[in-house]
């Protein structure tokens, strides 16, 4: 019984060097270095068996559809800029399927900052999910209204917050409220933001504040 679980695992093993190396030729050819490219798949190529040929070639469609994902994903970066150029330039824009974690002390401006960047993007067109798992709609609210009239919250009176509710209602930002909620419940929310209203970039407020049911 042993053998057939060895050979099954060696064969594993293969296929995992296999689409690590294929892997690299993508990110290699997607930044224009063909030789680089080639010499990955020589190296795939030359484990190949005659019996493995037909598998071998089979996965170039693998490669060529991570190509065209990596291609695609840096033509958008540009699109997904924060709209703040150290931000921008540390980041190298915000990519798809990433996730990038922003830390900070109680008070320094995390959310303020996350809401000017999804405010930023959301006025050149993309459209925006923020899952709040810790402040409800009206704190958000407030937020929207200070950032919108650029003025402190403490200076928005009932006239000013109108006005800004009209103009924040026009941008493609959507909200999430999972206060204190397990991750599963924050997950599904952003499983939602993306099927229902096709958000292409997905704010989480805050990764401490999702519940842990143990």
């Amino acid at each position: 019984k042993a053998e057939p679980i060895a050979a099954h695992l060696r064969a594993l093993a293969r296929r995992r060097r296999k689409y690590e190396t294929l892997a690299r030729a993508a990110s290699q050819l997607a930044d224009g270095n063909e030789e680089a490219a080639d010499e990955h798949v020589l190296n795939v190529a030359s484990e190949q068996t005659e019996q493995r040929k037909s598998e071998y070639f089979a996965t170039q469609e693998v490669v060529w559809a991570a190509i065209d994902e990596e291609r695609r994903s840096r033509s958008e970066g540009g699109s997904r800029r924060t709209g703040f150029v150290y931000i921008d330039r540390a980041l190298k824009n915000l990519r798809a399927k990433t996730m990038t974690v922003i830390g900070g002390t109680t008070g320094s401006g995390k959310s303020s900052l996350m809401l000017a960047m999804a405010i930023n993007q959301a006025r050149r067109g993309m459209r925006i999910g923020i899952v709040s798992c810790e402040d409800p709609e009206a704190v958000w609210g407030e937020r929207v209204y200070a950032h919108t009239l650029d003025e402190s919250i403490g200076d928005v009176d009932d006239d000013k917050a109108d006005r800004a509710s009209r103009e924040a209602v026009k941008l493609p930002i959507h909200f999430a409220f999972e206060l204190g909620r397990p991750l599963n419940d924050v997950l599904r929310a952003i499983r939602h933001l993306v099927r229902k209203s096709s958000c292409q970039v997905i704010y989480v407020d805050y990764l401490q504040a999702i519940g842990d049911p143990q």
